[in-house]
């Protein structure tokens, strides 16, 4: 019975509540949000959550910081350039940041991050709006290990590829 009631509340919500492109850039734009990553093998899921700032440069790129906690454990801050190829709703970025590597370490990890989305107006242009996207993430480690028969170090470079889903509210202005 739940179901079709919440299928109902969301069709009409949907229905009175008008939904624009962005049509005029906006400036500023402040957004939080709740994220689904898939990563390592064997395959998990972890949720997340993140604030982001984004501000417009010129007309169709804008630079944004985006810093959350992984796992809601784990944090990391990006730095990211987005370019909106049609000035509308569409979006596609590439961020640089850094990532905590680890439950009980602070090694910070080097982070490309590419990605993209679409940012939705809901209501009037330049007011509140929604955010969803997906972000591939390429993580750098150096993994030290030490051979204890041999008494040496084994280094070891790995590239790790995780993907991350998206869901953001925010207000522009």
């Amino acid at each position: 019975m739940k179901k079709p009631v919440i299928i109902i509340l969301l069709l009409l919500f949907l229905y009175i509540t008008p939904v624009y492109a962005e049509e005029v850039s906006s400036k500023n734009t402040i957004s939080g949000g709740v994220s689904i990553i898939w990563a390592g093998y064997p395959f998990y899921i972890l949720p997340g959550m993140n604030v982001e700032y984004e501000r417009l440069l010129i007309n169709n790129f804008t630079l944004a910081v985006d810093i959350g906690l992984d796992g809601l454990i784990l944090s990391y801050a990006d730095l990211k350039a987005r370019w909106y190829p049609w000035n509308g709703m569409f979006f596609t970025d590439i961020g640089l940041g850094i990532w905590r590597q680890g439950f009980d370490t602070w090694i910070l990890t080097p982070v490309i991050s590419p990605g993209f989305g679409w940012k939705i107006d809901i209501g009037k242009p330049n007011g509140w709006n929604l955010t969803t996207g997906i972000i591939g993430r390429i993580f750098f480690f150096e993994e030290r290990q030490i051979d204890i028969n041999n008494s040496s170090v084994i280094q070891d470079f790995i590239i790790d590829i995780t993907a991350k889903a998206f869901f953001k509210i925010g207000y522009s202005f």
